[in-house]
């Protein structure tokens, strides 16, 4: 067997065993980004029944209420940016925008900021644009975000935001664009300011809503919740985001993988071929059936 064979075949069957790895991988992630899909239903689900909790009591509410009002508005107030990086490998540059849109939106600050990071991978990214960041750790285990967790992030920017330590949060994340692409992109979180896109003002109840208790303290618990909602939304979007950039890789390198068996395969079929070949020649030579002049 010549060296080009035996390397062909030992090529081949590392392939083999890894084909197998690369489909369950592969099952894997697409799994994990079917189930971040249906939980973003679920959110999207209690963000709605939020709305219609709300509706009545904007209603009910004095002129010129604010989602949440500082006690003062400070000169040292940061901006917090906080970047939803990726847990594990196998998804190309994913870290590495996140990284560089990081790094541009520090240039562009003309006040304090503090950025903080999430996920395993994004800090190698991080530390390559030198930008001054602080790690969090995870929230997120593998399709399962750390609700908990994120709701006490939330509960702490929330109460900064009142004193006016934080002057704004804004969330660094993949989210999907109008194209159906997944695109990282920087979203404020705090303040709030869509609110008016999820209600319906000229939707009237009736018998009128009975509100019972303070309007006003109704509102802020109301507003806490949407903002944890909306947060639980970005870290599902960022978790679908991953794993569908990890399957549509993991889908090219299964079907590179695949080429690259098929031309291996031929590869020593053609070497097979040529040494029974050879042999032939070298018996007839030797049975005098043919000559080698």
């Amino acid at each position: 067997m010549s060296k080009l064979s035996e390397r062909a075949e030992s090529r081949l069957e590392n392939l083999k065993v890894i084909e197998p790895l690369l489909g369950a991988l592969r099952t894997l992630s697409l799994s994990t980004w079917q189930m971040a899909l249906k939980r973003k239903d679920l959110v999207r689900q209690n963000k709605y029944n939020y709305y219609q909790i709300l509706l009545p009591v904007l209603k009910a509410l004095p002129k010129n209420t604010t989602y949440y009002s500082q006690s003062e508005k400070k000169s040292s107030a940061a901006q917090l940016l906080v970047i939803l990086g990726s847990e594990r490998g196998i998804c190309g540059h994913y870290n590495k925008q996140l990284a560089t849109l990081a790094n541009e939106w520090a240039q562009q600050q003309i006040q304090n900021f503090k950025i903080l990071s999430f996920g395993a991978r994004v800090q190698q990214a991080l530390k390559q644009t030198k930008v001054a960041y602080k790690h969090q750790g995870s929230l997120s285990k593998g399709e399962f975000p750390q609700y908990q967790q994120a709701y006490q992030l939330v509960l702490r920017w929330t109460h900064d935001y009142k004193r006016s330590i934080l002057d704004s949060v804004h969330i660094l994340s993949f989210r999907k664009n109008e194209k159906g692409a997944y695109k990282p992109d920087v979203t404020t979180l705090l303040p709030m300011s869509r609110l008016e896109e999820g209600i319906d003002f000229s939707k009237e109840y009736w018998p009128p809503t009975l509100i019972q208790g303070d309007p006003i303290q109704i509102f802020e618990q109301a507003i806490q919740h949407l903002t944890s909602i909306e947060f639980f939304d970005l870290i599902l979007d960022s978790i679908a985001a991953e794993n569908a950039i990890r399957y549509s890789l993991l889908e090219e390198a299964k079907e590179n993988t695949q080429e690259l068996i098929d031309s291996l395969f031929m590869t020593i079929q053609v070497e097979k071929r040529q040494a029974i070949t050879q042999q032939m020649q070298e018996l007839a030579v030797g049975a005098g059936l043919t000559s080698t002049e």
